[in-house]
């Protein structure tokens, strides 16, 4: 199935005069981030790119041309691997410069709620961390109501002793530096170039999850477009692009992190309005995260974003003086280990010696006696 089969497909791009390894990366990279509807992505890539490996697992196969020993030998096809930077990990710039990278977004008063009506039912590592932290806190601040934590007591719990604690206000903030970068960094070039790099621009295309299906969709064009490999005909995707051809449009889901009925994620909290008044949104939208409300395009708390497409940003350019540089990086790091070891790796080696011929000159030698 082609995927220009859609409305609204995205326009091809030129890139054979960009610098990568090649003109194309075929090597696909997701960004996961807790609660932000990851799982879906991660199940519906793998079903076409069943080589799933951990990013610090593919490092030294998929991110460097060397030749490295591998034990035992792993043959790595970019057009079937997906490579996953787990939660908290870092998207860094050799992650765009060799694949392509695409991550997930939610708004944040939606995520808030999710994490914590999710650690309402004492589940996730952040409900675990809490209860190592300061256990009768966890135990009070969290839903005691379940299945959807909206009585008032819940209510109550959420906006006055979960959200405002010291150690929740501000962690969406917190999270998204760590995973992508302050949103303000500048590299400065030799040339006098300046370019922004960080959040969001760590990440070749975003996926929303007020807009999921149509967001990831645009994405895997992109992916496409630039070289990559995608199966449209795949059991998860075709029923996406089926659906997204049904509606003949890029689909819209206002309501969708709203209304628990559109996706079981939602299905352990009632309406994000419900738990937001005046004072615990102004925490959220007016607090830290307030720049993720500017740089994405959200029209406030726990409402969706002016703007229904994928966030796509052009790829990492690398100045073809420092073209080698990256390929090259890997050896100068194996270059200087051997500089710091070889002197030690020599001097125990003497060492050894000199304990050999010490002892050969040290113990008598007895001529054999023969008798008769």
């Amino acid at each position: 199935m082609s995927s220009s089969t859609v409305t609204g497909a995205a326009q091809e791009k030129n890139v054979d005069d960009l610098f990568f390894s090649s003109s194309r990366r075929p090597l696909l990279i997701f960004k996961h981030n807790p609660k932000v509807g990851g799982s879906f992505t991660k199940k519906l890539v793998a079903e076409f790119k069943p080589m799933v490996m951990q990013d610090y697992d593919a490092f030294p196969l998929c991110y460097y041309d060397n030749d490295v020993d591998v034990d035992p030998p792993i043959e790595i096809n970019f057009n079937n691997t997906l490579i996953i930077v787990q939660e908290l990990l870092r998207v860094r710039k050799w992650h765009r410069q060799k694949g392509f990278v695409i991550s997930t977004m939610r708004e944040p008063c939606d995520q808030y709620l999710s994490l914590w009506s999710f650690g309402s039912t004492r589940r996730g590592y952040l409900h675990e961390k809490m209860e190592e932290m300061d256990y009768n806190w966890t135990v009070e601040a969290y839903g005691h109501d379940s299945p959807t934590f909206n009585s008032t007591e819940d209510i109550h719990r959420f906006q006055k002793l979960w959200l405002p604690d010291p150690k929740i206000s501000g962690m969406i903030d917190k999270r998204y530096r760590q995973s992508y970068g302050d949103p303000d960094i500048i590299e400065r070039g030799a040339n006098g170039t300046s370019t922004r790099y960080g959040m969001p621009e760590a990440v070749d295309c975003w996926i929303f999850l007020d807009d999921n299906d149509a967001t990831l969709y645009t994405c895997l064009q992109e992916y496409e477009i630039q070289g990559g490999v995608v199966d449209w005909d795949a059991p998860l995707l075709s029923n996406l692009v089926k659906s997204l051809q049904e509606l003949n449009e890029i689909i819209e889901l206002e309501t969708y992190t709203n209304d628990s009925t559109n996706n079981k994620q939602l299905s352990h909290h009632s309406k994000c309005p419900t738990y937001f008044d005046t004072a615990a949104a102004d925490i959220v939208q007016l607090g830290r995260e307030s720049y993720i409300y500017d740089l994405f395009g959200y029209q406030g708390c726990c409402k969706g974003r002016i703007s229904k497409n994928a966030l796509i940003h052009s790829p990492v350019l690398v100045p073809k003086r420092h073209q080698e540089s990256f390929d090259l990086e890997y050896s100068s790091r194996q270059f200087l280990i051997f500089i710091l070891v070889a002197p030690v790796v020599v001097m125990v080696l003497v060492f050894v010696r000199f304990l050999k011929k010490k002892k050969s000159t040290t113990i008598p030698r007895y001529e054999s006696v023969s008798t008769r």
